[in-house]
């Protein structure tokens, strides 16, 4: 083989993989509100993030920027994704550094309990990397990770080259319809919340006494962000937000936070029995499913977990800041409210 050869087959290799990335693009699983919530992060004023509170759509369904604002004075950004996995979790704690410099990070409990091999493992696993830009070093971070924890996933669910290439696993999507997600430019105004109406009574919780260890890989990740935290002097506060709870999650859950306790690491959690009654939630009106909370649950639980923030940690009052994101998003929920109020009359 000649170089002119060897010339002609790499050019025909570069194009059938630049052919393989523009279809990726639109061939993928991105999620159009965690591209918003992510890229708005970075657009954020310098230094004025308090706390990032990272997470599954536990954090985004369930805090309230905005409100949190205009009423406490924090200024808490929801740094979560959906379906957020056990192993992007450090992967988004680097992410919030590189952008702001908070004195707190907030940790949802959800990504660590009950972190089985599941049906929606492997295309939960996806939402953060394909909605994180290409040009982002912490896109090759998740899918790096994804890929190491790939052995959980169901047998044959998608090679790994997709994790880097989607289209070879959303290839069929030619008559479903093509994902435009990724090229969402527009802000999210309410700075990152999830509101929604709908309202569904969330069923009674099965609750144990008896403690079980989290997943391998969870509790590894855990350990891992653990140890990342103590190295870089970042605080960490764990917080369980209400939500339905069986027999297998109340135990991992009893042994989540025994654990983080014997660690050293605080931890505010509102699923276990009687913790719903004692902060004033209504399984009946405050939930949209028997995993998140609707607009009145999510008022509500802001709420509580300001006056908690405020509580044990020493925040100043951003609001004399004059912070019109910030300000704005408190009006953002508001109109959604008196919208959603007027289409019912």
């Amino acid at each position: 083989m000649n170089k002119k050869q060897c010339l002609k087959i790499a050019a025909f290799l570069l194009l059938v993989i630049l052919v393989l990335f523009l279809l990726s693009l639109v061939f993928n699983n991105a999620d159009a509100s965690t591209v918003s919530r992510l890229r708005t992060y970075t657009e954020l004023d310098a230094d004025s993030v308090d706390a990032v509170y990272i997470g599954t759509s536990g954090v985004h369904r369930y805090w309230v920027p905005g409100y949190a604002y205009h009423n406490y004075g924090l200024t808490v950004y929801p740094l979560s994704v959906k379906g957020c996995r056990a192993w992007h979790v450090l992967t988004l704690v680097r992410y919030a550094y590189k952008y702001q410099s908070p004195r707190l990070v907030i940790v949802d409990c959800r990504p660590f309990v009950s972190e089985t091999s599941d049906d929606y493992a492997e295309r939960n696993s996806r939402f953060f990397s394909e909605s994180l830009p290409w040009s982002s070093p912490f896109r090759y971070q998740a899918i790096l990770r994804t890929v190491k924890y790939s052995s959980q996933f169901p047998e044959g669910t998608a090679p790994k080259i997709s994790f880097w290439l989607p289209i070879f696993r959303y290839h069929d999507r030619w008559s479903t319809g093509i994902n435009t997600s990724y090229f969402t430019r527009e802000r999210t105004k309410s700075l990152g919340y999830l509101i929604s109406m709908k309202t569904k009574p969330m069923p009674e919780s099965t609750y144990s006494t008896e403690s079980e260890e989290i997943s391998w890989f969870a509790k590894e990740c855990l350990d891992e962000l653990l140890k990342y935290s103590a190295d870089n002097g970042i605080h960490l506060l764990f917080v369980d937000s209400p939500r339905y709870i069986n027999e297998k999650r109340s135990k991992q859950a009893n042994w989540f936070y025994a654990y983080l306790e014997q660690k050293g690491i605080p931890c505010f959690e509102l699923c276990s029995e009687g913790k719903l009654e004692d902060y004033g939630i209504d399984r009946t009106a405050d939930f949209k499913d028997k995993l998140h909370m609707n607009y009145l649950g999510a008022q509500k639980y802001t709420g509580i977990l300001s006056e908690y923030l405020l509580e044990n940690y020493d925040f100043k009052d951003r609001r004399a800041d004059n912070l019109e994101a910030w300000e704005g998003a408190y009006e953002k929920f508001l109109k959604d409210i008196e919208n959603h109020e007027e289409q019912e009359d």
